[in-house]
């Protein structure tokens, strides 16, 4: 049983997966980036749209899975955006570009 003075110490495979997470975030983080800046330069390039959700989804996913809560809502609150997007129930305008850049510094952010 753990003291309160000493912190449950990880095992080499929750460290690994803790490291290829981060590893594998910021590439995930990157390519969100370039392909939604490829988007709102370019609305009607459903392509780049696409892989920013892929990208938003894979980030949110993997965040939950290490119970990252505030990285899964973020994660979440963009892929919503851009399936809006996607499926044009949601005009592109400038609050929207806005939101969406808003949403990638966050996840910088939070990623450290």
């Amino acid at each position: 049983m753990d003291t309160p003075d000493k912190k449950p110490s990880l095992t080499q495979e929750e460290i690994d997966d803790i490291n290829f997470y981060l590893e594998e975030g910021e590439t995930l983080v990157n390519n969100l980036e370039k392909s939604l800046t490829s988007y709102l330069d370019n609305p009607d390039d459903n392509e780049k749209l696409k892989v920013a959700y892929r990208m938003a989804h894979t980030i949110k996913g993997n965040s939950g899975f290490l119970n990252l809560v505030d990285l899964v809502t973020v994660g979440h609150g963009m892929e919503d955006i851009l399936n809006l997007l996607y499926k044009k129930e949601l005009n592109f305008e400038l609050e929207v570009k806005t939101v969406l850049e808003k949403g990638i510094r966050v996840i910088r952010d939070l990623f450290g």
